[in-house]
């Protein structure tokens, strides 16, 4: 039976031939259409799932704090958001709504989307997505599940109106920075640069070591509060204006710090202590 429905009649060899063509045409299109809706429909379903972990690889706690945050958004802002996890590429689907909040990591391409619904248009809003896409997973893609984390954190606490400010002199992996301390390592850094040409990276994490492909001209502070951890790294041309003593006792300045528990004081008064060697004069926080 299936045979004969598939057997091409024509009154001509060349008339079979181009109905058999024809028929091959029909029944690819119709295959083309089958697999482009069948697509559509998947992606749908993925969109659908509010938290979508595709590698595998998060663990209970982050996969409950993912679900937690798209919740609480929902019932507390009445916002749709979506956070997945991809194996490819994090790229922004297609049928999201404007108003959606969607987060996209790729661990294994070490990528970031993010989409924040149409209302978030300011230019704070933008710092905050730059930050989050360019900055805050570098260097850190091999403690991602706890980026994800401060990164919904920020997420949220900028939709709620308590917004983190988006630094480019501080990554807090931590949250034990406040805005204010946020915004004097800022002015430090922006003093930094444009007096001297240098940089300033002040990093809070549990593995504060030096980022990769940091730059040569950046002065890197990196501290772990719980555990009096310090990394420090001088770039040259501080190295050769402060002289081979000034290094250690910065890092003698942040150990006592951890120590006694007064680590931002502490931060502050070795930052003091290069501004003073290169300007010659104490700095006004």
């Amino acid at each position: 039976m299936l045979f004969r429905f598939l057997a091409v009649r024509g009154a001509t060899p060349m008339e079979r031939v181009v109905r058999s063509l024809a028929m091959v045409g029909v029944i690819i299109l119709v295959i083309w259409a089958f697999w482009l809706n069948n697509q559509r429909v998947v992606a749908r379903l993925n969109l659908e799932k509010s938290f979508w972990d595709e590698t595998g690889q998060m663990d209970e706690s982050g996969r409950e704090f993912a679900r937690e945050f798209v919740e609480a958004l929902d019932k507390e802002m009445g916002r749709t958001a979506y956070v997945h996890v991809r194996l490819g590429e994090a790229v922004i689907p297609k049928g999201l709504d404007d108003e959606d909040l969607y987060l996209a990591v790729s661990p294994a391409r070490q990528e970031v989307a993010l989409h924040l619904p149409a209302d978030l248009d300011r230019p704070e809003d933008q710092a905050l997505a730059d930050y989050l896409v360019r900055e805050h997973f570098k260097g850190n893609w091999d403690h991602w599940q706890r980026g994800l984390k401060t990164g919904l954190v920020m997420l949220w606490e900028h939709l709620a109106g308590d917004a983190p400010v988006a630094s480019k002199h501080v990554m807090d992996d931590t949250g034990l920075l406040d805005q204010d301390q946020v915004l004097a390592l800022d002015r430090f850094g922006a003093d930094l640069a444009d007096t001297y040409g240098q940089q300033l990276l002040v990093r809070l994490a549990p593995d504060p070591d030096l980022p990769e492909g940091l730059d040569p001209v950046t002065l890197y502070i990196g501290l772990w509060p719980e555990d009096g951890s310090v990394v420090l790294r001088l770039p040259p041309m501080l190295e050769k204006a402060l002289g081979p003593d000034v290094e250690p006792e910065l890092a003698a300045i942040l150990g006592t710090a951890l120590e006694s528990g007064e680590w931002f004081g502490g931060l502050q008064t070795a930052l003091d202590r290069i501004w003073t060697e290169l300007d010659g004069k104490e700095r006004t926080w």
